[in-house]
Parts: C-alpha cells; sequence; structure tokens
C-alpha cells in the first residue's frame, strides 16, 4: 500500500514538473504559449503592453495549481529584445507589462524602433498616446513607428 502510494505522488510530481521544465528553460515560448493578441499602448517614451494568450494543457494544468507567477521568465523570453520591462500582472490568459524607454525622444517625436518577437503574434494593436490605434496581422516584430509629443 505504501509503495502506491509512493508511486503515484512520483508520477504526480513528474506530470507536474513537466510545465516548470518549459516555464524555466530558454525554450521557445511558442512551444507552450500561442500569443493570440498584443496590444502596446504608448504612453510618452514607455508602453504599456498587454498579451493575451492560451497554453498548452500541462502549462495550464501547472498554472491551475501553483499560479500564473511562475511564467515571468517566459514573458521575459518573449519580449527579449526589451531592455527594460516590469511585469504588473499575470492573469489566467493574460499579462500587463510596463515597458521603459520604448521609445527614443528626436525633436518634436518619439520613435520606436522595430524589435523582435520570441514567437509570432496573431494581431498587434498599437495605441498611440492621443488614442489612435493601428491593428496589425501576423507580426513577429514590432514596426517602426513615431508619434508625436503630447
Amino acid at each position: 500500500m505504501r509503495r502506491k502510494v509512493l508511486i503515484s505522488l512520483l508520477l504526480v510530481s513528474v506530470i507536474l514538473s513537466m510545465p516548470i521544465a518549459y516555464a524555466i528553460s530558454d525554450h521557445n515560448s511558442a512551444e507552450y504559449m500561442h500569443v493570440y493578441h498584443m496590444t502596446i499602448k504608448f504612453q510618452e517614451e514607455n508602453a504599456e503592453v498587454s498579451l493575451y494568450y492560451n497554453l498548452d494543457l500541462f502549462s495550464s494544468i501547472y498554472t491551475l495549481f501553483l499560479g500564473s507567477r511562475n511564467l515571468e521568465q517566459t514573458f521575459e523570453n518573449f519580449l527579449y529584445e526589451f531592455d527594460s520591462i516590469e511585469i504588473k500582472e499575470i492573469g489566467r490568459n493574460y499579462a500587463i507589462i510596463n515597458v521603459y524607454d520604448i521609445s527614443r525622444e528626436a525633436d518634436q517625436y518619439y520613435l520606436h524602433d522595430s524589435k523582435k518577437l520570441a514567437a509570432p503574434v496573431d494581431v498587434l494593436t498599437i495605441i498611440y498616446p492621443n488614442g489612435a490605434q493601428r491593428a496589425h496581422n501576423d507580426v513577429d516584430a514590432t514596426p517602426n513607428i513615431f508619434y508625436s509629443k503630447a
């Protein structure tokens, strides 16, 4: 009887540790996470980035039992070309991230240079400081853009 309990506990541990191995490794996040919508809301030289994603079965079970905070490294890997990020909130299928110095000042404008993403995104929505929006489909990098100072 004790042996069956030990084997059961060992199996549960192995199953729950599988998503951990993905989450903490340098694997491409596309293996277990699909970002279907990304929003970048520019605010002067900074931005608030919202990611909406789906996880594979094992990762979903892992986050259900142990929480989504363990996905922080995954989001940092996804936004690997951005220099300074702060994860503000992680939900079951979304994350809100502050990105600092995403743009640079040039005369009366802010300029954002294209940055690669670790995996493709179905829809990228850019929200300019004046409220205007522009959507881009099937992207693997942010576009080069500029916007005027307020």
